[in-house]
């Protein structure tokens, strides 16, 4: 079996965080936090905002599937650390480099690093995906 993505590779997507989005995501994975969605919690509790961290999650898998390795991915994994919270209104990037392939015979796993930063640079979180990427003959 062969694949397009190579050691190395590497991509870059962005988003930036909007209110919808927050609502949307909430309503798509039930996730449904008082940190992301109730701002009187936050405030009682010193934050001056709504942490978004787990919406990087749901980026990281557009990221894998629309940018590296692209459409036809099939995500199987994600260790992931928060080091940072993320916010409404911060534009987040997810940066994806191969550093593995696998040969499975019949597939090929990729271990992706996987980085998220914010519009200042700031690291957010880190960690690994694992995914098969699309096979080419």
């Amino acid at each position: 079996m062969k694949t397009n993505v190579k050691i190395g590779d590497i991509s870059n997507y962005s988003r930036t965080v909007s209110e919808s989005d927050v609502y949307i995501y909430a309503g798509i994975t039930a996730n449904t936090t008082n940190l992301s969605l109730n701002k009187a919690f936050c405030e009682k509790n010193n934050m001056d905002q709504r942490v978004q961290n787990s919406y990087i999650l749901g980026l990281i898998s557009a990221s894998l599937g629309a940018e590296m390795p692209g459409f036809g991915t099939i995500y199987l994994g994600q260790e992931i650390e928060y080091l940072n919270p993320a916010f409404i209104g911060d534009t987040l990037t997810i940066k994806c480099e191969v550093e593995e392939l696998l040969d499975k015979k019949k597939f090929i796993i990729a271990n992706i690093k996987t980085i998220c930063v914010n519009q200042n640079n700031e690291l957010i979180a880190e960690g690994k995906a694992t995914a098969i990427p699309p096979m080419v003959n």
